[in-house]
């Protein structure tokens, strides 16, 4: 936890479980600013799912962000070399932001690796199953979102790989939330504190991403934010997309109820 310098919360069970109070600040709030404020030439790696799903993510990035350029792409299944290996084909193509979609726990291991393998200068980002998810906005129907039960409608379209998430994996968390809370809150204080310490009570919102949540982040960009920067040619692209991210993740935050953060 402490080799992250952010981590984002999502999720009803560990919401409640570790700070009730905290925003979502998941991949699929953030991820589209940072593709949004992000300079020219930004060049991006995508890492997981299906081949199908990131032929169709590539397109839904593409079309919102012509910034943006995919230079590389991986699926999680025969396309998944080992972290070694990846980081130098990253390397290769000399993209700037990494998003990793692997599931937890093996998507956060696998982000530590590439990070060992020499992608420091990187932005690595893990986001679940956002690149099944980027290019159908209708991936959870709108009365999951009013009940909160965009879980059980994952559990019910992939059974075999997340029934244990949310059954034996759940009780454990539950079992150990005091466990959790001290790990999270003391050891992992400092990245988890960029989302936790200018949390404002009731800033949770949970309304479908696609209509509200985004939109009201957007809305804070443009009145808050001020302009775009200004990417001056010279700089390395790198630094570019480090900026971009942190723009990105402070106006999530921001717009879902949380002041100045860092």
């Amino acid at each position: 936890m402490e080799q992250f310098t952010h981590v984002c919360l999502d999720g009803i069970l560990l919401r409640s479980l570790v700070a009730p109070s905290a925003p979502r600040t998941s991949a699929d709030l953030v991820l589209p600013l940072l593709f949004e404020r992000a300079g020219a030439n930004c060049r991006v790696a995508l890492i997981g799912s299906t081949r199908a799903s990131l032929a169709a993510a590539e397109q839904a990035i593409r079309a919102a962000s012509p910034n943006v350029e995919v230079v590389l792409s991986r699926d999680g299944y025969e396309e998944l070399s080992p972290p070694e290996a990846m980081a130098a084909a990253i390397r290769e193509a000399d993209a700037d932001v990494v998003v990793v979609g692997l599931g937890a726990p093996l998507q956060d291991a696998y982000l530590l690796a590439l990070r060992a393998h020499g992608l420091r200068d990187r932005v690595l980002l893990t986001c679940g199953g956002w690149l099944d998810q980027v290019s159908n906005m209708r991936y959870y129907p709108r009365f999951a979102y009013r009940l909160k039960i965009n879980w059980l409608v994952r559990v019910v379209r992939e059974p075999r790989r997340l029934w244990r998430r949310y059954t034996v994996d759940a009780v454990a968390a539950v079992r150990r939330r005091q466990q959790m809370r001290r790990f999270l809150l003391v050891r992992g204080a400092v990245p988890l504190g960029v989302m936790l310490r200018a949390c404002s009570p009731g800033a949770v919102v949970d309304r479908a991403p696609e209509s509200s949540q985004v939109e009201l982040v957007k809305k804070e960009l443009v009145t808050d934010a001020g302009p775009r920067p200004v990417v001056p040619a010279a700089r390395d692209r790198r630094a570019a997309a480090q900026e971009s991210y942190a723009v990105a993740r402070e106006a999530v935050v921001t717009a879902l109820g949380v002041t100045a953060v860092d």
